[in-house]
C-alpha cells in the first residue's frame, strides 16, 4: 500500500488512536529538500506509506497505526537515509527532527537505529504513555490496567492501588480534577460510566492491551468530551508473523499472615484465592490460494483470561437474639456490663414477673421476625465482652472471564477495516448480592453478568492530503441477579410466618421480610435491601464519531463530529417498599418495653416506614460535539495549534418524564402546610393539629397536619407540566471550547523544545436524576409512630416534611480551564528532563447548598419557643422558611476550584541495537502539588 505523505492524524473526539510522524529533509548546509520520497514500514504488519516532502522540506505522514516503524529517504544525487526503531505511540505527534541527508548514490544508505527518547517539538498538549513493555513486564496485584497511570505525574490514586481483581474501578484524580472527569476510550469508544461514577463499564485484560496513552492537559479541540484525563486504551493487533503467550498467576491466603483479631477468635486465615490463566495468539488469517496470501491483508488477535475468584467475606460480630428471647424469655438478658435488662409491661409499665412475656402476650410476627435471625454462635462472654454473640464469614465465588478479538483488514490500497470486541462475563455465587444488606449470610445470590464493547473503525484515504475515518461503537453492559425460589424463600415474609402485611403491597411483589432496626443493641444485627433489589442495572451506550483531515501547505485542518446516545435501566426503585421496623428501645413511645427484642417480640415498634410507590428508573441522554482544529508549522523552530470543539448534550431524563424537583420560585406561602404542634394534654406533652385541635402522639410533632395547604408546593414533576423540561435543567450547549497551543524548538536542533497550551473544556451534568426519579411525590414514605404489628395497617400514616432537592433550571455547565508551560530538554543517555507547570481552574462546578437554613438566631427568638416546654426552642422543621420540608438543598453550579502543580519528570528509553526494539521507562522524580477549593 503506497500512499504519498502530508496526512494529518485522523479520527475523531477523544477517541483517536491513530498517530503522526512529522519532520524535515534538508542537505548538510541546513537547506531543506523538497520533493524527496519519504516512506515509512510498519514492522509488525508490513504495511507502507510514502509520499513527498514539501517546499521547504518538511513532510507529514498521519492516519498511522501505532506501533514500531522504519522511516526512509530517497532523493536524486543523494544517499538515502534509514531511521529505525521509530515508536509511534497512539495519538502521538511523533517528530523525528531534521534528517539529513548526504551527497552520494540513492543506492547507498546511511541507517541509524533507536535514537531514544525524543524531544515533542511538534505538539503542545501534556501527555504520557504506558507502554506495552511496562504492562507486561510490571506486576499489578488486580492485573488492571488501570492501576498503572499512577506511574504518571499528576495522577492520584486515592485507593492507593487496593485493588485484588480485574476491576472497572477508575477513581483517581488528575491534576487536581474530579475522579468522574475522566474519559476512557477502548478502541475508540468510550467506556467510562455515563451516569457519573467514577469507573468503567467493563475491564480490559492485561495482556490484551497493546499501549495507553493518556492526555493529562492542555490538549488539542478533538479531544475532550470531559475536562479530566482522556485516557485512550489500544488494544493488541495481529501481525505477518504468528505470536502467542501463556500466562499464569497466583495468590493465595498461604501466603498471607493471619489478622490479630482472627486469631483471637480462633479464626484461620481467610480464603483468598486469586487464579489468573492467561492465553493469546494473534497473526495473519490466511485461507491457502483463497485468501491472504502475502500474509499483508488480514491479521487477527485474541485474548482470554479466567479468574476462578474465591473469597471470603469480612468477618462479622452481631448480638442476635438468644433462644430464650425468642420464646419471651428475658430472664437471663444482660447489658454489656452484666447488668440486667428490665422488661417492662407497655399496658401498666410494671415489670414483667420474672422479666418473662408471657405466651399470651407474645405476637407471633413480632417473634417470626426474631427467629428469623440467626441463632448466637459465640457464647463465651471472656472472650466477646459481652459485646456481640454471633460471628459468621462466608465464602463467595466470582469466576470472572475476559476476553478480546480483534480484526485488521486492509481492503484496498485506500481502506483500512478495523474492528474489536472486548466481553466481561461474571458467573458468581455468593451471599447478600443484588442490592441486599445483612450482617449475616441472609439470601444467597449469583451474577451472570456480561458486558461488551464493541468497535468498528473505516479508514478511507481520499488523497494524499485527505482522509476520512469513521469509527461506531457500542457498549452494553448488564445481566439479571440470579436468585432461586428457595433462595428467595429463606427472606420471604409467608415461608418465615410473618404476617403482618404492608401499607401498599403491591411495591413489594416478591413478598421479601421488612428491614429492622435495634437500636439499644449493642452490635445490633442489621438487614435491608436496596430500592432498586434484586439489581438489573443494563447500561447502554451507542458511539458514532468521525473525523476528515486535509494537509494545506503549513496546515494541517482537521474537523470532526461525535455522537452519543446513552441508556440506564435501573428497574423499580424506592428506598423501604419493603417495608422498615424500628424496635429501638425509646423512653418516649408509651409502647416501650425497655429493650428493642422485647419490643419486637411483644409486637411494638417506634415507627415503620414504608415507600407506598416504586417507579420505574429508565433514564436517558444524548450528547453531539464538533470541532475543528488546525496545526500550523510556522516555520522549522514554532508549531501552533489553534481548535475549537463545539459542546452541546441533554441533561439525563426519563423515559416516562418522571422526574420530581423543586423549584422556589414556584413556592406559594399561601399554600403552605400546617405542621402538628407541641401541646400538652393533661400534663402529658402531645401533638395537635393547628386547626382541628386533634391530640396526637408526641412523636408526630413536626409532621404535615392532614388537610391543610398543598404537600407538594413548589414541586414540578416534568410529566405534568410540559412548560418546563424533561430534565429539569435546560439542555447545555452549544458550548465553545477554544484550545490554544504552541511547541518552540529555541535552538532549532530539536534537543530543547518550550511548550504551552490553553484549553476550555466542559463536563455533563452526570448522576443527578437518580436523586429525582426516586423523590419526593413520586415516592411517598408516609411513617407511624408507637403502634403494633397488629394495627399498624389501620393507623393513619403521616407524611413528615421530606427533604428535597431543587435544580437551577439555567444550570450553567462545569467549565475547567487548564492550562500549562514547560521545558524539555535532552540531557543524553537517551534522557529527556521535562519541567513544567499545570494548572487547572475550574468554574461553575457543581454544588449543594440548603435554601432553608434555619435563620441565625432563630433557636434564641422567644417566639419560636415549644409550647409544651417554653425552656426549649420549637423542633427546627419548624424554623425553616420554606414550611413542609425539613431541607430543600439546591445544587447549582457556583463553586470554583484552583489547582496548580509543578512537575518535573524524567523519561529514558534504551535502544537495544540487535534488533532495533524500544524499552520504555518512565520515572517521576518528583511531583509539587498545591490545591485550593473554594
Amino acid at each position: 500500500m503506497k500512499l504519498a505523505a502530508f496526512v494529518f492524524a485522523a479520527s475523531a473526539h477523544a477517541q483517536t488512536i491513530t498517530g503522526t510522524i512529522v519532520g524535515a529533509v534538508a542537505d548538510s548546509s541546513g537547506a531543506g529538500i523538497p520533493n524527496a520520497e519519504v516512506s515509512v514500514v510498519h514492522i509488525s504488519t508490513g504495511a507502507v506509506r510514502s509520499g513527498p516532502s514539501g517546499e521547504n522540506g518538511a513532510f507529514v505522514i498521519g492516519s498511522l497505526a501505532p506501533g514500531e516503524y522504519r522511516l526512509s529517504v530517497k532523493m536524486a544525487g543523494f544517499k538515502s537515509a534509514e531511521r529505525r526503531g521509530v515508536m509511534l505511540l497512539s495519538a502521538d505527534r511523533l517528530s523525528v527532527g531534521v534528517i539529513t541527508l548526504e551527497i552520494g548514490a540513492v543506492e547507498d544508505r546511511v541507517t541509524v537505529t533507536a535514537q531514544g527518547t525524543t524531544v515533542q517539538t511538534a505538539s503542545a498538549e501534556k501527555s504520557a504513555a504506558i507502554t506495552s513493555t511496562q504492562i507486561d513486564q510490571l506486576l499489578v496485584r488486580g492485573r488492571s490496567v488501570t492501576a498503572l497511570l499512577n506511574l504518571l505525574p499528576g495522577v492520584v490514586d486515592p485507593q492507593d492501588g487496593a485493588i485484588h481483581t480485574p476491576t472497572a474501578t477508575s477513581n483517581f484524580n488528575v491534576n487536581g480534577g474530579r475522579s468522574n472527569t475522566n474519559n476512557f476510550t477502548v478502541d475508540g469508544v468510550v467506556i467510562s460510566a455515563p451516569g457519573g461514577a467514577a469507573n468503567l463499564t467493563l475491564p480490559i485484560s492485561m495482556d490484551s492491551v497493546s499501549e495507553v496513552k493518556v492526555m493529562l492537559s492542555t490538549f488539542q479541540a478533538e479531544f475532550g468530551r470531559l475536562s479530566g484525563a482522556s485516557v485512550q486504551i489500544v488494544t493488541k493487533s495481529g501481525t505477518r508473523e504468528f505470536h502467542g503467550g501463556v500466562s499464569y498467576f497466583k495468590r493465595h491466603e498461604q501466603f498471607n499472615a493471619n489478622d490479630f483479631f482472627r486469631n483471637r477468635n480462633s479464626l484461620p486465615i481467610g480464603r483468598y484465592r486469586f487464579n489468573t490463566y492467561n492465553y493469546n495468539i494473534g497473526g495473519p488469517l490466511v485461507i491457502p490460494k483463497l485468501l491472504n496470501r502475502n500474509r499483508d491483508k488480514l491479521f487477527f488477535f485474541w485474548n482470554h483470561e479466567y479468574w476462578p475468584s474465591k473469597t471470603q467475606s469480612a468477618t462479622m460480630t452481631t448480638t442476635m437474639p438468644t433462644e430464650l428471647e425468642r420464646r419471651g424469655d428475658f430472664s437471663q438478658s444482660v447489658e454489656v456490663n452484666g447488668t440486667p435488662i428490665p422488661i417492662t409491661d407497655p399496658l401498666n409499665r410494671q415489670r414483667f414477673p420474672g422479666n418473662i412475656v408471657p405466651a399470651s402476650r407474645l405476637d407471633s410476627d413480632g417473634v417470626a421476625l426474631l427467629k428469623f435471625l440467626p441463632v448466637p454462635n459465640a457464647l463465651d462472654r471472656a472472650v466477646t465482652r459481652g459485646n456481640y454473640n454471633y460471628i459468621t464469614q462466608w465464602e463467595g465465588r466470582n469466576p470472572t472471564t475476559l476476553m478480546t478479538l480483534k480484526l485488521d483488514y486492509v481492503a484496498t490500497a485506500k481502506d483500512n477495516i478495523s474492528g474489536s470486541y472486548s466481553a466481561q462475563r461474571a458467573r458468581g455465587t455468593g451471599f447478600n448480592g443484588g442490592g441486599a444488606s445483612a450482617s449475616f449470610a441472609a439470601i444467597e445470590t449469583g451474577t451472570r453478568t456480561t458486558n461488551h464493547v464493541g468497535s468498528f473503525r473505516h479508514q478511507r484515504v481520499f488523497s494524499p492530503t485527505l482522509v476520512l475515518e469513521s469509527t461506531f461503537g457500542f457498549v452494553k453492559n448488564g445481566g439479571p441477579v440470579v436468585i432461586t425460589d428457595e433462595a428467595y424463600k429463606k427472606v420471604q415474609r409467608k415461608p418465615n410466618g410473618f404476617n403482618a402485611g404492608q401499607l401498599s403491597a403491591v411495591s413489594n411483589p416478591l413478598d421479601l421480610m421488612p428491614a429492622v432496626a435495634f437500636g439499644g443493641v449493642v452490635g445490633a444485627p442489621n438487614f435491608s435491601f436496596d430500592g432498586r433489589f434484586p439489581y438489573f442495572l443494563t447500561r447502554d451506550n451507542i458511539d458514532f464519531n468521525s473525523s476528515i483531515s486535509k494537509v494545506w501547505g503549513k496546515h494541517n485542518l482537521k474537523a470532526g463530529v461525535f455522537y452519543q446516545w446513552i441508556a440506564q435501566l435501573d428497574g423499580p426503585w424506592a428506598d423501604n417498599f419493603n417495608g422498615r421496623f424500628d424496635f429501638g428501645r425509646n423512653v418516649n413511645n408509651p409502647l416501650d418495653s425497655n429493650y428493642a427484642y422485647s419490643n419486637a417480640a411483644l409486637g411494638v415498634f417506634n415507627s415503620y416506614t414504608e415507600a407506598i410507590s416504586r417507579p420505574n428508573s429508565d433514564i436517558r441522554s444524548r450528547g453531539l460535539d464538533w470541532y475543528v482544529q488546525d496545526n500550523w508549522r510556522v516555520n522549522k523552530r514554532l508549531t501552533l495549534d489553534l481548535g475549537l470543539r463545539v459542546t452541546w448534550f441533554e441533561p439525563f431524563w426519563m423515559e416516562n418524564n418522571l422526574l420530581a424537583g423543586f423549584v422556589p420560585e414556584r413556592y406559594d406561602p399561601a399554600k403552605r402546610v400546617q405542621l402538628i404542634t407541641p401541646a400538652l394534654n393533661n400534663g402529658v406533652r402531645v401533638g395537635r393539629h393547628p386547626v382541628t385541635g386533634q391530640n396526637y402522639p408526641a412523636a408526630l410533632i413536626g409532621a404535615i397536619a392532614p388537610g391543610v395547604g398543598s404537600p407538594t408546593n413548589g414541586i414540578v414533576i416534568a410529566a405534568e407540566d410540559k412548560s418546563y423540561p424533561r430534565g429539569l435543567i435546560n439542555n447545555a450547549g452549544p458550548l465553545l471550547g477554544p484550545r490554544i497551543g504552541f511547541a518552540y524548538d529555541p535552538f532549532g536542533d530539536g534537543k530543547t523544545s518550550v511548550r504551552g497550551g490553553f484549553g476550555m473544556f466542559y463536563n455533563r451534568f452526570l448522576g443527578y436524576a437518580y436523586n429525582a426519579v426516586n423523590s419526593f411525590p413520586l415516592v411517598q414514605t408516609p411513617v407511624v409512630q408507637y403502634d403494633t404489628l397488629r394495627t399498624f395497617r389501620n393507623a393513619q400514616g403521616f407524611q413528615t416534611p421530606p427533604a428535597i432537592l431543587a435544580w437551577d433550571r439555567d444550570m450553567k455547565a462545569p467549565m475547567v480551564m487548564n492550562m500549562s508551560l514547560s521545558v524539555q530538554r535532552q540531557i543524553g543517555f537517551g534522557t529527556v528532563v521535562d519541567v513544567g507547570y499545570v494548572g487547572a481552574l475550574g468554574r461553575h462546578m457543581w454544588w449543594e447548598r440548603s435554601l432553608s437554613d434555619v435563620p441565625l438566631g432563630a433557636r434564641f427568638d422567644p417566639r419560636n419557643a415549644d409550647p409544651a416546654n417554653p425552656r426549649v426552642p420549637l423542633p427546627d422543621v419548624f424554623l425553616r422558611p420554606i414550611r413542609g420540608y425539613s431541607d430543600v438543598a439546591m445544587r447549582d453550579a457556583y463553586a470554583t476550584s484552583n489547582y496548580h502543580s509543578l512537575q518535573v519528570t524524567a523519561n529514558r528509553r534504551f535502544a537495544k541495537q540487535l534488533d532495533s526494539r524500544i524499552e520504555d521507562s518512565r520515572i517521576r522524580v518528583l511531583q509539587q502539588t498545591k490545591l485550593r477549593s473554594e
